[in-house]
Formats: structure tokens, sequence, C-alpha cells
């Protein structure tokens, strides 16, 4: 099945240099994990490749693969084939819903079956609402559009660097909204909402990506779509770029303490800025170290307000003292790189509305 074309970032020399011209689809980049799938159909079996056709499928069977290989596969009656861990439930759950009449009248329009890319909102570092959809849907390949006779990787792409793949054979931006829509997955954005602008008028080296859809929070970025020259850019904010570059640092897995594990779920960067910020724009606070105790108060209180439904479930003892002293060690931490820092990532809502260059909502 064929895997997802790399996006280059902007700046980068595999920008086409026409890029920045003609309409341009901006749309919201999230924070997940990469979902490829496809539905068997009998009547066009030739196209299907090896790796889905090891998985034994029938007609209306969901082929599920990761960015890196076919996992699971969806049957008509419900079951899920393939080892289900607890963050891919939800998103599999998601694909026994999905119309496969809708998707089977697709293929005989296109003539060939269709494979989905969409995004599984699990694993991420941004902190999205609780009501989410488990799965969100982006893009989708019709091999047919251009010849093609299998869902595989085009046999030109053998040869090139990943970033100079183009989106030949992918739906236009507008169309593949619509298709989302009609198989009954939400679509990163609906086709009448999608935000479309002048490409010769964006200024990407000020733009300043909104908040996000799912949450309170600055969108992970944007991505820029040509579907004239066949190609997408991406534009990370900020924030994100300061809560991956820290990530390696948390780790809430089984096989650490306690103590660090609690941090690391709960105890986050974003968290930490958020509050720091609130009370240098809202209370008048100097972004100083004086105001460690004052901040390690707030995000320790914030973290039981919100998160206690979870707190209670969790299968660990607490060794609160312990936890305690580790907030304030990693506030301080985290303050004093905001202090370092040139300039502060928008973490308030307030700020990301007010700074960003177009709105989601």
């Amino acid at each position: 099945m064929i895997q997802y074309p790399k996006v280059p970032r902007h700046g980068l020399p595999f920008v086409v240099d026409e890029f920045f011209s003609g309409d341009v689809f901006v749309t919201e980049k999230t924070d997940g994990s990469l979902i490829r799938f496809t539905v068997f159909d009998s009547r066009y079996e030739s196209f299907y490749t090896e790796d889905v056709m090891r998985m034994n499928p029938v007609d209306g069977s969901v082929i599920v693969a990761t960015s890196g290989q076919v996992q699971w596969v969806v049957h008509p009656d419900g079951t899920i084939a393939g080892s289900v861990n607890g963050a891919y439930t939800d998103v599999l759950h998601e694909l026994r819903d999905i119309s496969i009449p809708d998707v089977m009248s697709i293929h005989e329009y296109s003539e060939c079956p269709v494979v989905w890319f969409a995004e599984g909102m699990v694993g991420h570092l941004v902190e999205y609402d609780d009501d989410t959809p488990p799965l969100v849907g982006f893009d989708a390949y019709v091999p047919w559009n251009t010849g093609r006779e299998t869902i595989g990787q085009p046999s030109e792409w053998v040869d090139e660097n990943p970033y100079d793949f183009r989106w030949y054979g992918f739906c236009d931006t507008d169309v593949t909204m619509g298709l989302f829509e009609q198989i009954g997955i939400r679509p990163i954005h609906y086709a009448d909402e999608l935000i479309r602008l002048d490409g010769s008028e964006i200024d990407v080296e000020s733009f300043v990506p909104p908040l996000s859809q799912f949450g309170d929070v600055q969108a992970e970025g944007v991505v820029f779509r040509n579907d004239k020259v066949k190609q997408r850019v991406k534009l990370r904010s900020q924030v994100y770029r300061e809560i991956e570059q820290h990530h390696h640092e948390e780790d809430s897995s089984g096989d650490n303490p306690p103590t660090q594990r609690f941090i690391a779920a709960y105890c986050t960067r974003v968290r930490i800025m958020k509050t720091a910020m609130k009370m240098v724009y809202e209370e008048d606070y100097e972004l100083e170290m004086s105001m460690t105790s004052e901040l390690s108060d707030r995000v320790y209180t914030d973290i039981w307000q919100e998160e206690w439904r979870t707190i209670k479930d969790l299968s660990y003892d607490l060794p609160l003292p312990e936890i305690r002293a580790r907030v304030t060690r990693r506030c301080a931490d985290v303050l004093r790189d905001m202090i370092a820092a040139d300039d502060v990532a928008l973490v308030l809502p307030n700020q990301v509305v007010d700074e960003a260059t177009v709105s989601f909502r």
C-alpha cells in the first residue's frame, strides 16, 4: 500500500518555485499518528499489493496500516484481525463504522480502489479536547487518476528523494474533504469551511498558525496545499517546536518510577508554560525565577483539578511529597528556559487569536 509522501518544511529546497502562486489551501496540521487504509473490492483485485492480500481480506474488509506497515483488518462483521493495543482501539472502532457501500461506489466511479490517509488522534503531545474524534481524514489517493494500476508505491518513486515526491493521483483538497464526509470519517476541514488564499500574498515568514479546531491550544502547525503543482508544505508553530524539543525528557511508560511517570503525563511543559504566561499577561507578574514557588503551586493545583478523573484510576502508587517536589523542580527548569529564550511561544488562547494569520474556527 502506497506510503504518504514526505511533506517538506517551508524553506527546504524541495519546495517548487511556483508553489506560492495561485490558489493555496491552508489546513490544520494535527499531532497524531498516520493511518492508511483501503477497502478490499474483488472487482479490482489486481490493484491490491501483497501486503494487503496476505491479510486474507474479503469484500468490504478494511485493511489498516500505520506509516510503516499493514497491521490490521476490520472485517465486515466488525471483528478485527491483528494485535490491537489501547492506543489504536478507538481508531479501529471508528473504521468499523465507515460506509462500505459509499466506498464501493467511489471505487466504481474511480475504476479502482482508493487509499485513504488520516490522522489517528492518539499518542499526541498537544493537549486536545476529550471529544476530539479518534480519526481525522486529510488525503485520498486514486491510482487510476494517473493511469497507475496498483495501490502500491509508484515505480518512478524508487530512485527519488522522498521529499521530491509529488501528490499525483491524490484528489484535490476540496474533493478529498467531501469524500471523507461521504464515507463517514471526519475530514480535517469540511469542504465548505476550507481556507483558500492567493499564494502570492502569503508571507510564510510572518505566518502564525491559529488555534486548533480540537482544543484551546495553538495548532501544531499548518499544511499549505497547492493542488495545481501537486505539493504540500508544512509550517510548525513555535509552541509545538518547544514541546517536541523537550519531549525526550518525558516518558510516562510503565518502565519508569511512579514519580517520573506522573510528571511526564501531567506536569507537561505546555501546562507550565500556559500557567506562567497567564500570570505574566493577566496578573502583571515579571517573567523571572522569583515566581517559581507560586507557579509550582498553581501547576500542582491545576493538575489535580483538571486530571483527577484519570489520576484516580492510575495503576501505581503516588508518592505525593516526592511528586510535589518534582513539580517545583520541573517548573523551575521550564521557567529558566522561558527566560533564556529569545522569544516566548504563544500558549494562551487569546494570544493566539490576536496573532494568528487565519482562523480554523
